[in-house]
């Protein structure tokens, strides 16, 4: 069932590379959630375009890709 939950999605790990990554992104901006953090990180990890909402993102320098929709 997961599975077909997960059908076209890419799991990618998260390991100490994207932990370090994460935490150094906390003493950028501390009001950022763990889940932010961690996208931003795999974003700049992966040489991925992160996307978001959150317009805050825009003005971090993180040195990841963003797309901000909305």
């Amino acid at each position: 069932m997961l599975a077909a939950l997960l059908a076209g999605v890419d799991l990618v790990p998260f390991g100490r590379a994207e932990s370090e990554a994460a935490a150094s992104i906390a003493k950028i901006n501390a009001a950022l959630s763990l889940g932010d953090r961690a996208c931003l990180a795999l974003a700049k990890t992966l040489d991925a375009t992160a996307w978001t909402t959150d317009k805050i993102w825009a003005k971090l320098p993180v040195g990841a890709m963003l797309e901000v929709i909305r």
